[in-house]
């Protein structure tokens, strides 16, 4: 009875799922909202050509990062995340002559920096039982995750 009884015991154990990042991860949505707002508000300021080039990052990283403080999110949301990051690095070489050079390099900046949260937030998704050491979340494994989440984007899109 007494085996019975841990056996019991370590499953409970084994039910309980934590995340392997920090709870304080969950705020890192502010990045990519500020990101998008900074790339819409410079686009308008811009004219009609920055708007054009503006509006598609900034407004997936505002309705993403915003959705990412208000809901529970799913990971169709970081894999749209991940594409307008890797969008507003992109065009921030064009928004060197619409947007002028120093706002190009902050709009590149935070795009980066965007690029870098999704992949935190998405490894927040991750949950393994607290019997487990949690795997070292570092810089280079929340890039990775952003580009798997990139990628998955790149293949939903296309199919």
């Amino acid at each position: 009875m007494g085996e019975r009884r841990r056996e019991k015991s370590n499953l409970d154990d084994s039910a309980v799922l934590e995340s392997i990042t920090s709870q304080w991860w969950s705020f890192s949505s502010f990045i990519p909202l500020l990101t998008g707002a900074l790339w819409l508000w410079l686009a308008a300021r811009g004219g009609l050509p920055a708007v054009l080039l503006g509006a598609g990052p900034g407004a997936l990283l505002l309705s993403t990062g915003l959705s990412g403080l208000l809901w529970a999110v799913e990971s169709r949301t970081f894999q749209y995340m991940a594409l307008a990051s890797a969008l507003g690095m992109v065009l921030s070489l064009p928004a060197i002559l619409l947007m002028g050079p120093v706002a190009a390099f902050v709009l590149a900046v935070g795009s980066a920096a965007s690029f870098l949260a999704t992949g935190y937030l998405a490894l927040g998704q991750h949950r393994c039982p607290s019997s487990v050491p949690a795997p070292d979340t570092g810089l280079r494994l929340a890039v990775r995750a952003a580009v798997n989440e990139l990628m998955l984007c790149g293949l939903i899109l296309t199919s």
